[in-house]
């Protein structure tokens, strides 16, 4: 069962530098032989819970980051 807290507090933990979207997507949903249970649309909710933002990072590849702290 999706719990949206631990799926926040996962990317973040995550994000603590920038990231490919490939490789998150693929470690929240697991291989096909072996399924977390998730989905992408939790990792979605997710990222926008956390404001994440996604750009092309030094070698060309989509990574999210976490936009940057407000003082």
């Amino acid at each position: 069962m999706y719990d949206p807290i631990n799926a926040v507090a996962w990317l973040r933990d995550k994000l603590n530098e920038p990231q490919l979207i490939s490789s998150l997507i693929a470690q929240w949903i697991g291989p096909l032989d072996k399924s977390t249970g998730h989905t992408i649309d939790e990792l979605m909710a997710a990222r926008w819970t956390l404001g994440v933002k996604a750009s092309i990072g030094p070698a060309g590849y989509f990574v999210w980051t976490l936009p940057a702290a407000r003082h």
